[in-house]
């Protein structure tokens, strides 16, 4: 028995350690692995492009290629999913169901509310407004990590209250129509400047511009359009806003498939597990 319980505790060591290093693999991914077709970079509403402009586009440098790059990165993580928007859940006014005062407690604790809004969060920039690629494996991480927190290996979604006999259709039925009465979500904006000092534009701004006309090109419009993080969060911020209403339906719409209580199968925008191949 000695022996049993330390190869358990090696065993669950290897599993950890496996883990950790693929979480590692795939944030060395996302941070360095992106194609240089803009075709195929997220946009942001526009966002992108308005704010990401390193270098005069006469110019032609591996240096300004990865400037444009991490600048793309910035719309996605930190912007859009830590700083820009905040997002709450709320489960009150519960009837018809024997369990309702379980499943309001179960919901509103925090470890669930953040586990359901990173879930929204990740929807929200990645579909609903582009700012990050719901094809990179790095977002699926991302929501994955905060859903198990540190609660590893048992995540927060599904919750234990909505786990039951799929079969029996009357509990099925009394569970899904008292959490679609029963789950609210809020979203609001962040306060950009809380985050980022002011970018100095005046900067930009040479103090001779006859020195950059030798070329035939006027000076003023080889000044960089490239924006610091409180532009690139304003403008965010300005796209979000316009999704808020859209955001909010569909996000109340799928809570109670995320919270395991109206699918005999569990499902939410981003899968706890992903499949490499």
């Amino acid at each position: 028995q000695h022996y049993k319980m330390k190869f358990g505790q090696v065993l669950y060591a290897f599993v950890a350690l496996l883990l950790c290093v693929v979480h590692a693999q795939l944030a060395s991914d996302f941070m360095h692995k992106t194609t240089k077709d803009k075709k195929l970079w997220p946009k942001c509403g526009g966002a992108v492009q308005q704010n990401c402009d390193p270098c005069y586009k006469a110019q032609k440098n591996p240096l300004c290629d990865r400037m444009e790059i991490q600048c793309m990165k910035t719309f996605c993580l930190p912007l859009c999913l830590e700083l820009t928007w905040e997002c709450d859940v709320e489960a009150s006014g519960c009837s018809g169901w024997d369990k309702c005062e379980e499943f309001e407690k179960e919901v509103n604790s925090e470890r669930v509310k953040k586990a359901l809004c990173a879930q929204f969060k990740a929807e929200g920039c990645s579909r609903v407004v582009d700012c990050c690629s719901d094809e990179n494996q790095f977002l699926y991480k991302w929501v994955e990590g905060i859903v198990y927190d540190d609660y590893f290996p048992t995540p927060q979604l599904p919750i234990p209250v909505c786990m039951h006999d799929a079969r029996n259709q009357t509990i099925s039925q009394q569970m899904c129509d008292a959490c679609k009465n029963t789950i609210k979500v809020t979203l609001s904006e962040m306060e950009c400047s809380d985050n980022f000092p002011p970018w100095p534009t005046e900067h930009q701004q040479p103090q001779n511009m006859a020195i950059f006309s030798k070329n035939m090109v006027d000076g003023a419009k080889q000044i960089p359009k490239h924006k610091g993080m409180e532009d690139r969060c304003l403008s965010v911020n300005k796209k979000m806003k316009t999704k808020f209403e859209k955001m909010k339906k569909l996000f109340e719409e799928k809570a109670c498939d995320c919270l395991g209580c109206c699918n005999a199968e569990p499902t939410c925008f981003y899968p706890l597990t992903y499949t490499m191949v």
